[in-house]
């Protein structure tokens, strides 16, 4: 592979701003703004006036039982890959949820991860990438979970939990700017996206993207504090965003043609709201809606180590519309669920997220008469400890 001599150019393409975020419809070239400082509107939404709504039971089996605390790293045609942090483990199923098995090499050795933080599928490569931030190294195992190799990071400013699959040939990560976490601040501009090689780990120039920010949440501890930042590159579906809080504009990526393209802007810029409550911040992304979250910056931590985040909340943005409002969603198939404001995105399917539902949730809601439909006859076959429902949302455009 030959290394790259020059900087890669993100090139930012002209936009224009849309006056109101609850005003025209957005136009294929604008650029919606989101009113930091708005109180948009609580609407209940049904899912099923939105969205195609389909179910997937995991089959559960001694190896691909996972905890509830579990995620869904990708899901696509190709089959469904599962995080369990919990018990250091990733879980394999076809695209209906049939078991297919595990990549569990928890260890000490020189082909074994101590700790699971992350994975990301590469279906193109047929590789797997597993995030061990305690020993700072990448751990690569083909999708049958045969190891293939490790790549190695001595830089402590490189955030390894917050990584993407960038190309074909490269990852794509973060750095942090060098000073103490938790400086909500102006700074020498400075690049912190970074292409990283896929085949021996070699960092490469920073791409041109500048932030002159730094960001980050405070978390209020009993005793002490600590800091944290939200991922900056999320993938939905086959799109990957870069949205970093300490920037005013979040970006979808042209990895191609390496172009970064603004798709939606905050005001007042953070330069001018240095006292204000929120950031913001991408979780998803389809043709029609953009899932934010409008994050307090600061949040507490009681003594049992249970966040305290009463004052965050998530936006739906109609980028047709350009309609915001706070999602309260609901299901047909389940009368008396309660409402969940956020809807998972991964990469894989486009325009498509889930909603995770415990298997002993919906066995309760079945006794007291709560379900209807395809949902209903799933759960007539449940047990308890079986894996987790996945409720596959495929919104319309």
């Amino acid at each position: 592979m030959k290394m790259m001599r020059t900087r890669i150019a993100f090139f930012l393409m002209p936009f224009a701003l849309l006056a109101s975020a609850c005003g025209n419809t957005a136009q294929q070239n604008t650029v919606i703004q989101i009113n930091m400082n708005a109180k948009y509107p609580e609407k209940e939404i049904c899912l099923q006036d939105i969205a195609e709504i389909s179910y997937v039971p995991l089959e559960t089996t001694d190896e691909t039982l996972f905890d509830a605390s579990g995620s869904i790293a990708e899901f696509s045609g190709e089959g469904i890959v599962g995080v369990d942090s919990w018990y250091h483990k990733l879980c394999f199923f076809t695209a209906d949820g049939k078991a297919v098995g595990v990549i569990d090499r928890k260890g000490q050795g020189p082909e074994e991860y101590l700790h699971l933080d992350n994975a990301l599928v590469d279906r193109e490569c047929g590789e797997v990438y597993i995030v061990d931030r305690t020993k700072k190294t990448l751990h690569v195992y083909a999708l049958d979970g045969s190891f293939r190799r490790t790549l190695k990071f001595a830089d402590s400013s490189l955030r390894l939990n917050d990584l993407a699959v960038y190309n074909k040939e490269y990852l794509i990560s973060f750095h942090d700017y060098p000073i103490d976490k938790g400086l909500n601040r102006q700074v020498t501009p400075y690049r912190p996206a970074v292409l990283i090689s896929k085949k021996n780990g070699t960092i490469l120039d920073s791409l041109s993207y500048e932030k002159n920010y730094v960001a980050s949440i405070t978390i209020s501890r009993v005793t002490s504090g600590e800091y944290r930042a939200p991922r900056a590159y999320h993938r939905s579906g086959r799109s990957l965003y870069l949205s970093d809080i300490g920037s005013d504009t979040i970006y979808e990526i042209d990895t191609e043609h390496h172009i970064l393209k603004p798709v939606l802007t905050r005001k007042p810029s953070i330069l001018q709201d240095t006292d204000g409550k929120f950031f913001l911040h991408l979780r998803g992304m389809t043709s029609r809606y953009a899932i934010l979250h409008r994050q307090a910056k600061t949040i507490t931590m009681g003594s049992n180590f249970q966040l305290k985040d009463e004052d965050s909340h998530f936006l739906l943005l109609d980028r047709k519309t350009g309609d915001i409002c706070r999602p309260r969603f609901t299901n047909r198939e389940w009368k008396s669920s309660e409402t969940r404001s956020m809807i998972e995105m991964v990469a894989g399917t486009p325009d498509c997220g889930y909603m995770k539902m415990e298997a002993f949730q919906l066995i309760e809601a079945l006794e007291d008469g709560q379900l209807g439909g395809e949902l209903k006859a799933i759960a007539q076959g449940l047990k308890e400890d079986d894996n987790p429902i996945l409720m596959l949302v495929k919104f319309k455009r």
